[in-house]
């Protein structure tokens, strides 16, 4: 979990996969995310942004989208959020 934890907003979509490897899957409609499975049973979602104020998760190219919100879940709780504006 540690390593979901060092992730923040404004990182590359590439460096989240360099610390914590591929997701399980991807996820979404109309908002597409990056999810993955944690042993505890909650799901980390990852959403890629492009930094259009009118639509900051619509998906760009994907070599240069960078983080636009972290998510961690049980279910339909969440554990936590940190979208763009709120970096560690």
């Amino acid at each position: 979990m540690e390593a979901f934890h060092a992730l923040h907003p404004g990182m590359t979509m590439q460096e989240v996969t360099n610390r914590v490897g591929a997701p399980d899957r991807h996820g979404g409609s109309g908002v597409f995310h990056w999810d993955y499975d944690l042993a505890d049973g909650t799901t980390v979602m990852v959403f890629p942004g492009r930094g259009d104020l009118l639509n900051p998760y619509q998906l760009q190219d994907f070599s240069s989208s960078k983080v636009a919100r972290i998510v961690q879940s049980r279910g339909t709780n969440w554990l936590w959020d940190r979208p763009e504006d709120k970096r560690p």
